[in-house]
């Protein structure tokens, strides 16, 4: 029987051994003047906190039935928890925060020990009405959780107010025990080197934070070789990493795409990653750029060229379904494949100020509203040299 990690004893952030976040340098610092941009009050503006709110409160009843359960987790993570982490962070009114926390620790209060697949102590939730587990629910939000947790982590002063430390250790032990883990235990890196590019890079996000805030120094430096492996080779795949897997764009000079598949090209598959999951590792490249972690500003470059030419293109209003057009039928497509862009493109507006530009235009027209506006308050902060 795998008997669970005890809990960590309660204790202020642990500074690992890492890379430093990378400094970004924002427009306004390059240019000398402020770039023609919305402030973040615009954003804020365009941000229906009641309305998230909402979705938070559905995805926890939605979690406690079986026809969603942990499904319920990977639908808040773009339906309300990734908006509310990216306005807090862009404006530092913890009213935003206080909703992302209270989101978390009601899903931890449901997450109960699951008999029958797997012979352990660990806690989580069953996924649709299966009486099973499913990594994948679990990674979808908790990436974002571990967003909130290493901001969080950085921010003493926040910290020594009222129970933010408490409440914080409290989701940092839960996440080192019943997340991380869990899922390493389980399946050795089964459920961490996943077959598919996007849901391999839920793990890189996991772990780049953990990697960073963990307590536990065998966490911190398991995690490191897990984001090390992911973005530039993974010996379970040949030595295929999110880095590798990038490659030019014959369809506009500098742009770069990717196959989902670990270790074959667009080329050779005959089409690239869909728009939906290919902008959850887009979301993961942008935050490793900005924390220093392997990703260069080439590469950044690369992606920004394939959101201008392909995703949002100048009088563009509904991005397409693949990333870069297929030149044939595709070979065993994602079953919700579509044009949802929020998770990761938006977030390269933060480094440029055209891009943010036709997000302006373009906020509040599909089902990643919130998340559209959130992230479109952190990119101006960013550009305007506003970030906390």
């Amino acid at each position: 029987t795998t008997q669970a990690p005890t809990t960590a004893t309660t204790q202020a952030p642990t500074t690992a051994t890492t890379q430093a976040p990378t400094t970004t340098t924002t427009a306004a610092q390059v240019s000398g003047s402020r770039p023609d941009i919305q402030p973040v009050s615009y954003w804020e503006a365009k941000f229906d906190t009641s309305a998230v709110q909402a979705q938070c409160n559905q995805r926890i009843a939605d979690l406690q039935t079986s026809t969603y359960g942990s499904h319920a987790l990977y639908r808040s993570a773009y339906s309300c928890f990734d908006g509310l982490v990216a306005m807090w962070r862009a404006t530092n009114d913890t009213q935003y925060l206080d909703i992302a926390l209270n989101h978390v620790e009601q899903a931890i209060s449901l997450a109960r020990p699951r008999s029958g697949q797997y012979s352990d102590d660990f806690r989580g939730w069953e996924a649709f009405n299966t009486g099973t587990e499913q990594s994948l629910r679990e990674a979808y939000l908790w990436r974002y959780v571990t967003v909130m947790l290493r901001e969080m982590s950085e921010r003493p002063t926040l910290l020594a107010q009222g129970n933010y430390q408490q409440r914080y250790d409290a989701i940092l032990s839960f996440t080192e025990t019943h997340v991380y883990t869990k899922w390493r235990t389980r399946t050795g890196y089964t459920d961490i080197y996943r077959s598919r590019t996007h849901m391999t890079s839920h793990w890189g996000h996991i772990c780049m934070n953990l990697q960073r805030i963990a307590t536990s120094a065998t966490i911190r430096t398991e995690c490191a070789e897990v984001v090390r492996q992911i973005n530039n080779g993974m010996a379970a795949y040949g030595g295929a990493g999110l880095r590798t897997q990038l490659t030019a764009w014959q369809g506009s000079p500098g742009a770069l795409h990717w196959s989902a598949e670990w270790g074959y090209t667009p080329e050779q598959r005959g089409y690239s990653n869909d728009t939906n999951h290919g902008s959850a590792e887009v979301g993961y490249m942008v935050e490793a750029f900005d924390y220093g972690h392997d990703f260069t500003q080439a590469e950044l470059n690369g992606l920004l060229v394939l959101t201008h030419e392909r995703i949002l293109p100048t009088g563009t209003s509904t991005p397409p379904a693949w990333i870069t057009p297929p030149s044939a039928a595709p070979y065993s497509p994602p079953s919700s494949y579509g044009n949802l862009f929020t998770e990761g493109f938006v977030k390269l507006g933060r480094h440029d100020v055209e891009l943010q530009q036709k997000l302006e235009a373009y906020v509040n027209k599909d089902r990643g509203a919130g998340q559209l506006a959130g992230n479109g308050a952190l990119n101006a902060a960013i550009l305007l040299g506003e970030s906390h």
